[in-house]
């Protein structure tokens, strides 16, 4: 841990997984929740019982319970359909993929995939947002932040009126009952008589948020997966093994991936905690 200034603000950075964890679960009873003003920019900042409920939310929606239940085998046809399709690339780089591949199944699970047939690449936008928040905030012609502020309004705008779109159709259909699984947006549709902070703006918003969370830190891990296991054979050769003997105890070779199978997977838990850590 130490304190240094970022862009004109003291700043202090930990790389401690435990303090920061710690830090997170106070709600902003010890620190003030702020965010660089780059974000400030494209995302509104919200009330200390909102992020309650977005927490809850996301849990219910992401979290271990959901992935027992039903996004484990979801996520496996999804993957596999997606490496069919790199497989037969000459070449890939891999965070631009990765990041179209987190994005699409997010917003299959977020609103079942109602903006497949926007006239834009969601999953292009995505991209182009990340490089550009992430790049370091100096606002010059030619940098990659100037050309971030240039779009990133235009973007969002076009990114949140299809999105409004997508809610508008809901909320007109909301007497009918839908046919899919009940997904993120009828959860959030459900609760805005009880939540009053629920607006169609935050609902927007977080739909937004969520999408943006989603393409960065996945398409981030699976880049850096990619380069160390291909710099450590070693690693790469220990995978293998892990995963080849979890194929051979399946009672049924073509059956889904279980719960089991993945808590199975220790090593490959420890190489992917590595890199999030690192």
């Amino acid at each position: 841990m130490f304190k240094t200034n970022v862009a004109g603000r003291p700043v202090i950075v930990s790389a401690d997984q435990e303090f920061n964890s710690f830090i997170l679960r106070q709600d902003g009873k010890l620190v003030e929740t702020w965010s660089l003003d780059t974000f400030a920019e494209v995302f509104e900042q919200n009330t200390q019982s909102s992020r309650k409920y977005t927490r809850h939310l996301t849990l219910n929606h992401f979290g271990v319970e959901a992935l027992k239940e039903k996004l484990l085998p979801q996520m496996e046809n999804f993957i596999n359909l997606v490496l069919e399709k790199w497989s037969c690339q000459e070449s890939l780089e891999v965070k631009s993929a990765a990041i179209k591949m987190t994005v699409d199944f997010a917003a299959k699970q977020i609103f079942s995939g109602d903006i497949e047939n926007a006239p834009f690449n969601i999953s292009d936008m995505f991209r182009d947002l990340v490089e550009g928040l992430m790049s370091f905030p100096i606002n010059l012609p030619g940098t990659s932040h100037h050309k971030c502020l240039q779009v990133v309004m235009q973007i969002h705008k076009k990114v949140r009126e299809t999105m409004r779109d997508v809610l508008k159709k809901r909320l007109d259909s909301s007497t009918k009952k839908r046919e899919k699984e009940e997904d993120l947006v009828d959860h959030l549709l459900r609760d805005m008589d009880s939540q009053k902070f629920l607006t169609e703006d935050y609902i927007v918003q977080m739909m937004f948020g969520l999408l943006f969370v989603t393409s960065d830190s996945i398409s981030t891990t699976l880049a850096l997966s990619f380069k160390l296991i291909a710099e450590h054979p070693v690693v790469l050769k220990e995978l293998l093994v892990e995963h080849e003997t979890i194929l051979k105890n399946k009672e049924n070779l073509d059956g889904p991936l279980t719960w089991n199978d993945y808590k199975s997977m220790t090593f490959t838990l420890q190489v992917i905690q590595f890199q999030q850590d690192g």
